[in-house]
């Protein structure tokens, strides 16, 4: 995803990352029917856990060329359903 390297290059990038897990987790305390969260861990294959990251990928692309779109022409980006993404994919050993 363009512009996304440079961000994991930034000396702030975990501080930053840090900061919307901690909004998330505090939005916990009212969440509504609107939000949406997950944490599990999840069994894939080497080649599943490749097309999962590369759909995730694919899908903040398109989330970001539609919010481009929307304003070029004015239109704001519905706040309800994306204000904040949280997305991390890791292997951790067992």
């Amino acid at each position: 995803m363009s512009g996304l390297s440079a961000k994991l290059d930034s000396l702030m990038f975990p501080k930053h990352h840090m900061n919307w897990r901690m909004r998330s987790i505090h939005v916990l305390d009212h969440i509504s029917d609107e939000d949406l969260f997950f944490s599990g861990p999840i069994c894939l294959s080497e080649k599943n856990a490749k097309l999962l990251r590369a759909r995730i990928l694919e899908f903040l692309e398109e989330t970001k060329h539609c919010s481009v779109l929307c304003a070029r022409k004015g239109e704001q980006p519905c706040p309800i359903w994306v204000s904040c993404v949280l997305c991390d994919t890791l292997t951790v050993g067992l």
